[in-house]
């Protein structure tokens, strides 16, 4: 992996490491599954799928809930923004 995909995974890592604090104390079991979407600028990085998919493995263990990251263009940020508030 690259030093840019090891940061980027880092910062996933710790993320979904902070989310199980939230919340409840519900078991994960119990609950409806949740599809989290993330919209990102930019490209995707080599091994970034791999590192996701761990990553939903993880979330979805803990807190029930997987992560679906979108990328785009700040060309077309302005119309996908609106698009995923709507």
């Amino acid at each position: 992996m690259t030093g840019r995909s090891i940061i980027i995974g880092a910062i996933f890592l710790s993320w979904s490491l902070l989310i199980p604090g939230c919340g409840e104390g519900e078991a994960a079991s119990t609950r409806e599954r949740v599809e989290l979407t993330m919209w990102l600028v930019g490209d995707s990085v080599p091994d970034y799928d791999l590192m996701l998919q761990e990553l939903n493995k993880i979330m979805l263990e803990d807190i029930n809930a997987t992560l679906k990251v979108n990328f785009t263009t700040w060309t077309d940020w302005t119309t996908n923004a609106a698009r995923a508030c709507a």
